[in-house]
């Protein structure tokens, strides 16, 4: 049985799992939403994208939090 994993959670730290860069952006933006609900905030000085594939740097080099960006790393 194959299983896919999105997320990983460990104490105040959390690791998103996409295979479409597009899905990403969607899912740190519902993160934002549900942060604020609680009266919390992603910092995006310390959130990092990561991509694993050829040529999927080039798909998002604008993301953002709040006006903030996202460094994207190798």
């Amino acid at each position: 049985m194959l299983h896919e994993i999105f997320v990983l959670l460990y104490a105040d730290d959390m690791v998103l799992f996409s295979i479409k860069p597009e899905n990403l952006v969607l899912m740190l933006k519902a993160m934002d939403i549900v942060a604020k609900c609680f009266i919390m905030h992603i910092n995006a000085s310390k959130t990092k994208i990561m991509f694993v594939g050829k040529g999927m740097s080039q798909l998002l080099m604008d993301v953002t939090i709040n006006g903030s960006p996202v460094e994207l790393v190798d």
